[in-house]
């Protein structure tokens, strides 16, 4: 993928990615499988050169997918890439009825003028920062501080990487609305997700 995204192999990859995603969750969704939401990947590359949108676009028509089923996450990093282009992506991405989710929060690209920017619905928090949670005072405030910032920016907040009772608990209490690891509590582990209300 690295290789990939430094070159134009990234357009026909993410192009097919997206045209068998939404082929797959419309063939779910006629079964009657409750699957939520499928999460398809877009880069920083893609998001800047404004290919995103197309292509979803396309995949979306062709297979009739309604596209409530569908979410495209945002790598962090991609700020690192044409931002103003990037921005305006993402926008009509949003156009499109998709939802929007920026992973790998908190590994230090993004900036909170950009974070208010986006037209997101959920932000998940790294597992570099879930990680710490427990052993210093400070991580248990950053994690805290933005669960609390998405709160207020309208932001569902996942929080990535849970492997402990220790970090479950204390997500729980922060009232994150999703944790994502494989703490699983006497579950059994393909069980991966919980949901804390």
């Amino acid at each position: 993928m690295p290789i990939a995204k430094r070159s134009a192999l990234i357009k026909d990859i993410e192009g097919w990615i997206f045209r068998e995603g939404c082929h797959q969750a419309r063939v779910w969704n006629a079964k009657g499988y409750k699957f939520g939401k499928l999460a398809l990947n877009a880069s920083g590359p893609s998001l800047s050169h404004q290919y995103v949108a197309g292509h979803l676009s396309t995949a979306i028509h062709q297979s009739a997918c309604p596209p409530e089923l569908l979410e495209i996450e945002i790598s962090e990093s991609f700020e690192t890439y044409n931002l103003e282009l990037g921005l305006s992506e993402v926008t009509m991405i949003r156009g499109l009825g998709v939802s929007l989710s920026l992973d790998d929060y908190g590994t230090a690209y993004s900036s909170l003028k950009m974070l208010a920017q986006m037209p997101l619905n959920k932000l998940k928090i790294d597992r570099s920062l879930v990680n710490d949670i427990g052993k210093d005072a400070k991580a248990d405030a950053l994690v805290t501080a933005t669960i609390g910032l998405a709160k207020l920016l309208g932001y569902t907040s996942i929080a990535e990487g849970v492997e402990t009772k220790q970090q479950a608990k204390f997500c729980g209490k922060q009232v994150v609305t999703a944790c994502k690891g494989f703490y699983t509590e006497g579950r059994c582990p393909q069980k991966s997700l919980r949901i804390f209300i």
